[in-house]
Parts: C-alpha cells; structure tokens; sequence
C-alpha cells in the first residue's frame, strides 16, 4: 500500500467526506428507535470488511481489535436518537468534538497507548481548550427537524409491517429532549474517541503495521456486538421488532460509507499520527454534516444560528491548527 503523508492526507480527506455524509440516510425514511436500521448498517460493514480481508488477502484475526469494534456500536446506537433530537449537524459537531478530545488525550497522556510527545505543549493546550469552548457556541444554535410520527398495522396475508407515516412540523424548544440529545451525542463521542485505541495499541506493539489488516477484525466486532444488541431487543419487544419496508437501502448506503471512511481514518492514523489524523477526521465532518443541514434539510435557518455557527466553525478550526502545529 501507498504509504507517508500523502498517501494520510487522502485517507483523512475520504474519512471526513464519508463520516459527514453516512448518517444522512437517517433523514430520508422513518427510522424509529434506530435499532433495526443498526444492525443493516453493521451488517454492511462487515461484508466491506470481508471484501478488504480477501483484497489485501492477509487472514490473521485480531481479538483485541474487536474491542474497538464493540466500543464503536455502542457510540453508534445512539445516533438515530440524536438526529431525532437535535439534528443531524448539531449532533455530529458535538459528538465529533468529544470524539476529538478523547482520542487526543488517549495519545497526549498515554491512557493505553505510547504517549505522543509534542514540540510546543502550551500551544497543545490552547488548542483543548478551544476545541473545548467551541461546544458551548453549538447549544444555542436551534434546529428546525421534521419529525416523522408513525403508526402501524399488520398485513395478516403476508405477515409484515407498513408504517403509515404523518409527517409534520414539529417545532424545538429548550426542552428535555435537547437535553438527551446533548448527552447522548457527548456519551456518543467518548465510545468513538476510544474505538480507535485498541488498533492503535496493537500497531504499536506487533509486527502488523498495515493499517487495514486490523478492518476486518474491528468490523466484526461491530457486528457482533450490534447482532447481539439485535437478539437482546427483538426480544424485550416479544419478537415484534420496529422496522420500515424502506429501511433496508438507506442502511446499506450507511454502513458502506461508514466502512470507507473507517478504513480512511486507519491509513491517516497510520502515516499523519493520532495528533494531526484526530483533529481533521473528528471535526471536519461537522462542516459536512452541516452543509446538508443547511442546504438540504433546512434544519439550519437564520441569521442568528449562522453567526453562531460560524463562530463555533472558526473557533473549532483554530483549535485544529493550534493542536497540529504544536506537533
């Protein structure tokens, strides 16, 4: 494989567009609670990661690295949640952020892995902090989500479900459900920021330092853990689980483009370090995200909200250059 600083800036750049645009699918079809349209996705990303075991034909399993792949699924069940609560762009800027200052310290302080050494540590930690105060410009900024309320019959002939859907305008205020957005999108962020650790951890002690020999191992952890997530709901809802006809597409086209961008973010780790790969591939997708919340989803509207978004862009962008500069 392509190896050195080129070879990390395209993986980062595949990462960023790929991880700013996987959740959109979300929007396009009623979802419910998220868990059957997980474990499409998961299943998803285990067939990619089947295909790059037999591309790079190396068949050595990595346990340690299913690890990150279970630490991932438990991030990512709480992603549908999110959107439905404070949108597609305010949730991914906040758990991208904490998803940043989590891997950052895991190299910064050596918690499970070699601790990183920087040239200018002061700068480091003007970086943290701004990255730290950017979030407190992403609370005011207020969504306006279309929420889909749905209702369901069974068809006895064929024994499936259709959702009659009745959409309407739903309008945010400063309520209970911001709140949970806000902490499940944070608790959503810490299990990302340590996903990548064990891989990490490994690179650093074996002899393996090709980056995607770790895909598969870390894939099926993802689906494993999300197959077991399954099995644990379908039967707390007496085998009558939430799911939409339309579902199945959209969570193929999440899970490929999650894949992709996993495997990009495994070749930036591996040539630009845990430094400069975090802070681009955690935040940039925010400003992905963001650009479909505004342009697409109209999620996004009004001077106010666009000069706090802005502010935190600004703000979130000074912190990446201080924390790359200070390597």
């Amino acid at each position: 494989m392509i190896s050195g600083p080129i070879a990390g800036y395209v993986g980062a750049a595949i990462a960023v567009f790929c991880f700013g645009t996987y959740a959109v699918p979300t929007k396009m079809v009623p979802t419910g609670d998220g868990m059957f349209f997980q474990w499409i996705e998961c299943s998803t990303i285990l067939l990619v990661g089947m295909i790059i075991q037999f591309s790079i034909n190396f068949y050595v399993f990595q346990p340690l690295a299913v690890l990150g792949g279970v630490l991932w699924t438990l991030g990512n069940i709480t992603v549908v949640p999110i959107v439905q609560a404070i949108g597609l762009s305010l949730g991914m800027l906040i758990w991208g952020i904490t998803n940043m200052l989590v891997g950052w310290s895991c190299g910064h302080f050596g918690l499970f892995v070699a601790p990183e050494k920087v040239k200018i540590p002061f700068l480091n930690y003007i970086g943290v902090g701004l990255a730290i105060m950017s979030i407190l410009l992403y609370l005011p900024i207020k969504t306006s989500i279309r929420e889909v309320i749905t209702s369901r019959e069974e068809l006895d002939e064929v024994e499936v479900l259709l959702v009659n859907q009745d959409e309407k305008e739903i309008p945010r205020s400063q309520s209970g459900k911001k709140v949970f957005g806000f902490v499940a999108a944070l608790l959503a962020g810490v299990f990302y920021g340590f996903n990548m650790v064990p891989v990490s951890y490994l690179e650093g002690k074996s002899d393996i330092k090709e980056p995607l020999n770790y895909a598969f191992s870390h894939f099926s952890g993802i689906w494993l853990c999300s197959t077991f997530l399954m099995f644990v709901y379908a039967g707390l809802k007496k085998n009558n689980p939430w799911y939409h006809p339309k579902l199945v597409l959209p969570g193929v086209a999440a899970g490929f483009l999650w894949a992709i961008a996993q495997c990009g973010w495994f070749i930036a780790n591996s040539n630009l370090g845990l430094s400069v790969s975090f802070p681009i591939v955690c935040t940039g997708p925010g400003v992905v995200a963001s650009l479909f919340s505004i342009l697409v989803f109209k999620e996004i509207e009004g001077r106010r909200n666009f000069i706090y978004l802005i502010s935190a862009f600004l703000m979130t962008f000074s912190g990446i250059l201080c924390i790359t500069f200070s390597r």
